[in-house]
């Protein structure tokens, strides 16, 4: 590999341009030979919860789920996550609580394995949980600009990113809705 050529730091003001280059003056860093790529599984929009969830259940139960976009198989990514749940007619009490997590085919994206999944608490009576127009609604939640960053690396036979509750207080049909907001990023050789 041929020398990298630089300008060091003056009176701690970086230079103009840090640049390596090969010997014939092509540039030819390790960031420049990969592109970014970000593909949206989900804009934000209230949809039904793919499934009802039991009182109690230690089980996670799948409530929303995407195809994984094929160009980011066998990849390592950076997965955003923001969700938040709705119900028109019954609120989320205070009190009421539920454990959610973030899974790829029903394996947990989590390195603790005796414990994958975030337990959440409502704080405030509302008809979201988690947060509503940028406001926390419960300990844990997310909000829409403080997304949950995964880092993943993605099996090459992987069907589906998918969030999955558990051990909710109380029971959720599918009047419970859900939104989701997923983008992956992920890096391929730029030629």
């Amino acid at each position: 590999m041929p020398d990298i050529t630089y300008t060091p730091y003056v009176n701690n003001v970086a230079p103009n341009t840090i640049i390596p280059v090969n010997t014939s003056g092509v540039t030819m860093g390790v960031i420049a030979q990969y592109k970014t790529n970000a593909t949206t599984l989900s804009n934000y929009s209230l949809t039904a919860i793919a499934n009802a969830v039991t009182q109690n259940n230690a089980t996670p139960t799948v409530i929303w789920s995407a195809a994984i976009p094929a160009n980011s198989l066998g990849l390592s990514v950076i997965i955003s996550v923001f969700f938040n749940l709705y119900n028109a007619s019954t609120q989320f009490t205070v009190g009421q609580t539920f454990n959610y997590g973030i899974y790829i085919d029903g394996v947990a994206l989590s390195s603790d394995t005796l414990n994958p999944t975030i337990p959440y608490t409502q704080t405030t009576a509302s008809n979201y949980a988690g947060s509503s127009g940028g406001i926390l609604l419960g300990t844990n939640g997310i909000l829409g600009l403080r997304p949950l960053l995964i880092t993943a690396t993605i099996p090459a036979t992987a069907t589906s990113l998918q969030i999955s509750l558990s051990s909710s207080s109380t029971a959720l049909t599918t009047a419970t809705q859900i939104g989701a907001s997923v983008v992956f990023t992920y890096y391929t050789k730029n030629f």
